[in-house]
């Protein structure tokens, strides 16, 4: 009989929707700098379930990123994006065929 075990990270904060205190003026330049990156490593994932932008048709889920309440060394630490939905390579194959079609 298999047993399997999830270990999960309680972060206390907010989602990005009900922050405030990230977008307060001396927080906003680190919030910013973390949202950037964020959007940087969903560029290069292909994950379009985190942040919401409309002009790539990103749906998003602002719940999908949180920002801890804990103080931390670096203020750009307090963004943990969760829930990563990284959409799946199509096989070789059947990219080398719609290649040749186009």
């Amino acid at each position: 009989k298999k047993k399997s075990m999830l270990v999960l990270q309680f972060i206390p904060g907010a989602n990005l929707q009900a922050e405030t205190t990230a977008w307060e003026p001396q927080n906003l330049s680190s919030s910013a700098h973390s949202l950037g990156r964020l959007l940087v490593l969903d560029l290069l994932l292909g994950n379009t379930d985190r942040l919401p932008v409309s002009s790539m048709t990103w749906r998003g889920n602002p719940s999908n990123v949180l920002w801890s309440a804990l103080e931390c060394k670096d203020a750009r630490d307090r963004c943990v994006p969760i829930d990563a939905a990284v959409a799946r390579r199509p096989p070789r194959l059947l990219v080398q065929e719609t290649d040749q079609k186009a």
